[in-house]
Order: C-alpha cells, then sequence, then structure tokens
C-alpha cells in the first residue's frame, strides 16, 4: 500500500507541475493596433525610419515600438512581432531616413534628415496609445519632415 500511495503522490505531483512547465509566460505586454503617414518635403516617403520611445519605461525587454514606411509613406508599428502595434502608453515619436538602398540601409545608416527628427529629448510629438482594433486603430498624426 505505501508503494501505491507513494506512485500516486508523485503522478499528482507531476501532473500539478505540468501546467507550469507548458505555460509561455514571456513577459510581453498586449499590443494594441498603430498606424500612421509621413511626408518629406511634402511627398509620402518610403523607408523612413518611425519610433516610438516609451515616456516611462514599460517592461518591453528593451524592444521598443518601432515601423518602417512603404510606398505610400504609410506604416503600421510593431513590437515584438510584425505589425503587432505597441503596448499601451504615451511614447515620444521620432524619425530617421537613412540612406542606402535594398539590404544595405538599417537604422544605424547616417541619416538624410541630419539627426533632426531623432532625438527623443526633442520629439516630433507625444503619441498615446489606447485599446483598439486593427479596423480602427491608433492614428498617429502626419509626420511632416523636412530636408532642410
Amino acid at each position: 500500500m505505501p508503494r501505491i500511495c507513494t506512485l500516486v503522490l508523485t503522478v499528482l505531483l507531476a501532473l500539478s507541475l505540468l501546467p507550469a512547465g507548458c505555460k509561455k509566460d514571456d513577459g510581453r505586454l498586449k499590443s494594441y493596433p498603430v498606424h500612421g503617414k509621413v511626408t518629406v518635403d511634402g511627398a509620402p516617403t518610403k523607408r523612413v525610419y518611425v519610433f516610438l520611445n516609451p515616456a516611462q519605461q514599460p517592461s518591453t525587454h528593451g524592444i521598443y515600438p518601432n515601423a518602417i514606411t512603404d510606398e505610400k509613406g504609410e506604416y503600421w508599428v510593431s513590437t515584438y512581432d510584425s505589425e503587432d502595434g505597441a503596448p499601451l502608453g504615451e511614447y515620444k515619436v521620432t524619425a530617421k531616413w537613412p540612406k542606402g538602398e535594398g539590404l544595405n540601409v538599417n537604422s544605424d545608416s547616417p541619416d538624410r534628415l541630419k539627426g533632426r527628427y531623432s532625438d527623443a529629448n526633442k520629439p516630433l510629438l507625444t503619441f498615446t496609445v489606447k485599446e483598439a482594433k486593427r479596423s480602427q486603430p491608433n492614428e498617429v498624426p502626419l509626420l511632416e519632415l523636412m530636408t532642410k
């Protein structure tokens, strides 16, 4: 009988630990859709990097909401996954338009806008992300950037 009790207790203990071991708890904050548009010198511009710098540090594991504009100058923000949006909160919006084409361009490339819009201490604007759906996303006001 003691062997059966030990076996039953071992199985129950193992089963009680199973959900905890399989549970995916990566600490991600829930994200909400964020959409916007950028113009440079009055024209929609592709490959402009838009950054949402948290006004207060949320626990996003050092990953900050960002986006890259398409040929229409439009963008959808990503934090953890492609176009998943941004967590609730207030953000300082900055932008950079890196030089280069194709695979040679990245956020560390020289800025065609000469750093005028990339300082989080002097943001283009402050924007608050609220609960939203993809069909009615948080809309960042138009970012009108100038090369001169």
